[in-house]
């Protein structure tokens, strides 16, 4: 069983991770802690990335405005 199948599986359970891949529960730990952070930077990124391009489209549509053209 791999690491990702088995948080899959167990979720943030250090316990029955340490048991399913055979190593010790800080080692399960520090896998699931580091999984943890990826997931949330990519959230984050994708949050930013979104704003990014909310803030683009919104500046755009504010500039024809003030132009006196229709959006």
């Amino acid at each position: 069983m791999t690491f990702s199948s088995a948080f899959t599986l167990f979720g943030p359970d250090t316990i029955a991770i340490s048991e399913a891949l055979n190593i010790p529960e800080h080692e399960a730990d520090h896998l699931i802690n580091t999984e943890m952070n990826r997931l949330y930077a990519e959230k984050a990124e994708e949050a930013r990335a979104y704003q990014r391009e909310y803030n683009l489209r919104t500046r755009a549509r504010l500039r024809e405005i003030r132009a006196g053209r229709q959006a």
